[in-house]
């Protein structure tokens, strides 16, 4: 791969035109990308950048179709840390291109997909092969825009491995970041992101991207290759009124907002949920609330579980496998995802389409999905307390379970983005 600057803006993608390469995938969610590629006949050559250490991060933790070791066209490649992708992007390719020697040998590579940092590697791929900068979050908003270099400073300068730097340097190499970050995805044929409307400062990225000639294609999915093996028959609805106890699920991370030591932009609700739950447990105390150790506030929230006596009622969960957790899944009553200002995850969705009724702030989400979303919406304590009461009522929970399912089912799907990748 040469370096050239230039756009290949090639409308099409063809199976017999070369392989497609995925660089970076620093969590699961590109495989399913790649795992549709190979279903239209794609020759597909993928990067595993998390040791075997971090199980529950690879690919293989989420979905049952692959296997450790991995076969020839699966790669291991661990840049650590990650800031020396966009810091040495030459360096980092010829490291790659060893590293996958075996699965390039006499390939062709018609297209690069790169997410996260590693869109910085995009300046560094020849201008025949096709480019596409895949976001799988809030990268798009703050790694490629420099305004927001002194907000990565603060929330994350810490926990980078540039932290031992004098902190002049360190915010200067954060600038530096995500100016080649920027640059790269300047050189990119496609922008692949959430929809207009999930994340206002990737919308203002993704905007000024158009303006550079990149096409900007949205992606809301899951992969349902994820639910394969987990039974589609959940237990029988039960009433809260019942003797029978209801299980309710939050499998979120326990990220606060305004906690000096969590990211500012992931406020994920989950203390909006445990006030909201206490106040429902009140007056129906056969329920009891699953969360999972995970996340930097996970302390704050066993803190606020104790302040609201309610500990007996919380039962807490080690972080645990996918397929684990959907099981769990099958077994619960109510699901929820995160009711704070983040947006609606995959783990809400893979509870809509095995049947389980959610509860998750889907403000954001009516704009683009239209007002009939079968999605109980909550972002307070009290709009938390209320759907809980709501679903108190097990007909109510059945009918929005069933809805949930079909709707998750027709608009959830990563087919039509490939589509509109490969034209």
């Amino acid at each position: 791969m040469t370096t050239n600057n230039a756009k290949n803006m090639n409308n099409q993608l063809s199976p017999s035109d070369g392989a497609i390469v995925f660089i970076g995938t620093v969590n699961a969610m590109p495989m399913m990308y790649a795992l549709e590629f190979r279903k239209l006949g794609f020759d597909v050559i993928y990067y595993v950048d998390v040791p075997a250490s971090l199980t529950l991060h690879r690919p293989e933790n989420h979905f049952p179709s692959i296997s450790y070791p991995y076969p020839d066209w699966i790669v291991e490649a661990f840049v650590y840390p990650r800031v020396l992708a966009p810091l040495f992007p030459r360096l980092t390719m010829w490291y790659l291109l060893y590293k996958g020697r075996k699965a390039l040998r006499g390939r062709r590579v018609q297209a690069v997909i790169m997410d996260g940092v590693y869109v910085a590697m995009a300046s560094v791929v020849g201008n025949r092969i096709t480019k596409i900068f895949l976001s799988f979050g809030d990268d798009l908003g703050r790694w490629t825009n420099v305004k927001f270099s002194e907000n990565i400073y603060k929330d994350m300068g810490k926990r980078l491995s540039l932290r031992f730097l004098p902190n002049a340097l360190r915010l200067n190499i954060i600038r530096w970041i995500i100016c080649k970050n920027f640059i790269g995805a300047k050189n990119c044929r496609t922008l692949v992101c959430f929809p207009k409307g999930i994340s206002g400062r990737g919308d203002v990225m993704a905007d000024k991207l158009t303006n550079f000639g990149t096409e900007v294609l949205r992606r809301y999915d899951v992969s349902p290759a994820i639910l394969e093996g987990i039974p589609n028959s959940p237990k029988a609805i039960t009433d809260v009124s019942s003797s029978s106890r209801i299980i309710i699920i939050n499998p979120a991370r326990n990220y606060f907002v305004n906690k000096s030591n969590s990211p500012s932009f992931e406020g994920k609700g989950n203390d909006i949920a445990i006030i909201g739950f206490a106040k429902f447990v009140k007056m129906h105390r056969n329920s009891e609330l699953h969360l999972f150790k995970k996340g930097p506030d996970t302390y704050a929230a066993q803190q606020l579980i104790n302040s609201l006596n309610i500990q007996n009622m919380v039962v807490w969960h080690e972080e645990m496998p996918c397929r684990d957790l959907l099981e769990l899944y099958v077994e619960c009553d109510i699901c929820f995802d995160q009711v704070g200002t983040h947006w609606l995850s995959a783990v809400g969705i893979y509870a809509m389409l095995l049947g389980r009724p959610l509860i998750a702030n889907v403000n954001n989400l009516y704009p683009i999905l239209g007002d009939d979303i079968p999605i109980m919406n909550a972002s307070t304590p009290d709009a938390v307390y209320a759907a809980l009461c709501r679903l108190s009522d097990p007909t109510l929970r059945q009918e929005l379970a069933d809805k949930a399912k079909v709707f998750a089912e027709n608009n959830f799907y990563p087919a039509k983005l490939i589509g509109q990748i490969v034209k």
